[in-house]
């Protein structure tokens, strides 16, 4: 997967994308003050979606990034928790 750093960033609303920073904390059962990052990325492989939303989570004392082939605003609980049992998904 590659990404073109230099091209904008599209952004994703701040409301939505601490919603599912709140459902990675709850799927994650970290505490409050955890480091997630959430952004939407832009991918410009054939074939890739369009947009991407790339969680970065800092837990205990290691740092993981995840990316769901989805909007931001797209995500649903059900996205967050299948990153907690990955053999749930569906959309892979």
């Amino acid at each position: 997967m590659s990404f073109d750093l230099s091209r904008p960033k599209p952004a994703a609303d701040p409301g939505v994308r601490e919603r599912v920073r709140q459902w990675v904390l709850e799927a994650f059962a970290l505490p409050d003050d955890s480091f997630v990052l959430v952004t939407q990325l832009a991918c410009s492989e054939p074939g890739c979606p369009p947009l991407e939303t790339a969680i970065v989570v800092d837990r205990d004392g290691g740092v993981s990034m995840r990316t769901i082939h989805k909007a931001t605003a797209d995500i649903s609980r059900a996205d967050i928790l299948a990153l907690v049992n990955p053999e749930e998904r569906d959309d892979e």
